[in-house]
Parts: C-alpha cells; sequence; structure tokens
C-alpha cells in the first residue's frame, strides 16, 4: 500500500510516499523568498536525487489587512496545488498527516495553520472523492516514532537518518519536515 505522509506548514511542507516499504520518495513545498540565494543556486547545479524541491511564489505582503489576507490565501492555493501534483503524480492509497500541535494554541498563526490543515484536507478529500486522510497529533507521532512523546526535532531527525540512511547526506538541509512526514507514512 502507497502511503503518503503530509507534514504540513506555511513555510515548508514535508511530504513522503512510501512506495513499498523499502523506497521513499521525499518533497518539500515551499516558497523561493525562504531560501537563500546561495541555496537556491546550489539546488539548480546540484540538486538532491532523493528530494524534489517544488517551489511557488509566494506573494508580498502589504500593511493593507485585506490585501495581506488576499497575498496569504495565494500562498495556500500554491502549496495546495503542489498537493495535487503529488497525489496525482505518486497516488497514494491513504495519506497520513500530522495535526496542529497544542503548543500553537496561544499563537497567532494558529488560524493560518488550522486554514492550511483544513485546506489540505480538502485537497485529499477532491482526490480521493472521499475522506481517505488520518490526521494524527504532533505527540502522538513522536511517541510511536521514537517511544518519547516529547521527543525533540533533532531526536526525530537522528532516528530517521537512522531508519533511511541515503537521507543523512541532506542533513546540512533543513529537513525536519521530511522526517516526521517519514514517520507518518510508517504510522499504520
Amino acid at each position: 500500500m502507497k502511503v503518503l505522509g503530509i507534514d504540513p506548514s506555511i513555510n515548508s511542507t514535508g511530504l513522503c510516499i512510501n512506495i513499498d516499504d523499502k523506497r521513499y520518495k521525499y518533497y518539500i513545498i515551499t516558497n523561493k523568498q525562504n531560501c537563500t540565494k546561495k541555496f537556491l543556486k546550489e539546488i539548480e547545479e546540484h540538486p538532491p536525487k532523493d528530494i524534489t524541491y517544488l517551489f511557488y511564489d509566494k506573494n508580498k505582503n502589504d500593511t493593507n489587512y485585506n490585501v495581506k489576507e488576499v497575498c496569504k490565501l495565494q500562498n495556500f492555493v500554491g502549496i495546495m496545488e503542489n498537493i495535487k501534483y503529488v497525489l496525482r503524480k505518486e497516488k497514494p492509497d491513504v495519506v497520513y498527516m500530522e495535526g496542529i500541535s497544542y503548543g500553537s494554541g496561544n499563537s497567532s498563526a494558529l488560524t493560518d495553520l488550522a486554514g492550511l490543515n483544513f485546506m489540505i484536507r480538502y485537497t485529499v478529500y477532491q482526490h480521493f472523492k472521499t475522506y481517505n486522510i488520518n490526521i494524527v497529533s504532533p505527540k502522538e507521532l513522536k511517541s510511536h516514532s521514537c517511544g518519547n512523546g516529547n521527543a525533540t526535532k533533532e531526536e526525530m531527525v537522528y532516528l530517521w537518518f537512522k531508519c533511511d540512511k541515503k537521507m543523512e547526506a541532506y542533513k546540512h538541509l533543513k529537513v525536519d519536515d521530511l522526517a516526521d512526514a517519514y514517520f507518518l507514512t510508517r504510522y499504520i
């Protein structure tokens, strides 16, 4: 069974497809404005063979509230278009997605995270024509993966490198979103 794991983030959404319990494909959805020129040049000249970067153009925020909200929505649409691309290309049987952390409860970004979370759910629903997505809380994911519901990002990444040794070559990149997405594919 092909399982797609999604670690949603406004800045760097990580996706992992478990092809057959031995082979995994990784995607990072981000916008070019989040990346340094040096990083973009490195990706262009030496693209990682195990990670596919899917970029969307980030709309600049404005001081006008309405313009800000329209730009935010356009950025979310860019993320959704890339998720649709992965769903069509990889044709997973089921999707596991990390839910919103309880620590986000006091954050001003909570509304944005909730919006992104439900946009992804709807996109998956449209793809499958049924509700074929499982939501896993961050604490559950950490407990299932590391045996500790309070594991740090570093511990998750370290364990991921032990499980998928070829990914250690990318330890210089921001890969914690991919580590979470990997463990989501193994949540079954």
